[in-house]
């Protein structure tokens, strides 16, 4: 299989955290030992988070906190 390609592919679909998490899996030997199931989940779960820290990012700029490096334990 192409790995080149299949990230390419990957990108142009818009699955940005898919491709990132290929790249990583076919760089470590322990992922050779990994089912196509488990592959697949690990993949889908990367592009999951992906997403879910996209919308927070975005829903952090749309805020526009004064102090962006506050946190709730901050509070008196």
């Amino acid at each position: 299989m192409l790995n080149h390609p299949t990230r390419d592919h990957l990108k142009a679909l818009r699955l940005d955290g898919m491709a990132e998490a290929f790249g990583e899996l076919q760089a470590q030997d322990s992922a050779a030992n990994l089912t196509h199931a488990e592959w697949l989940g690990l993949l889908i779960d990367r592009e999951i988070a992906s997403r879910e820290t996209k919308r927070f990012e975005a829903r952090m700029r749309a805020a526009r906190l004064r102090h962006g490096g506050a946190c709730a334990e901050d509070v008196d």
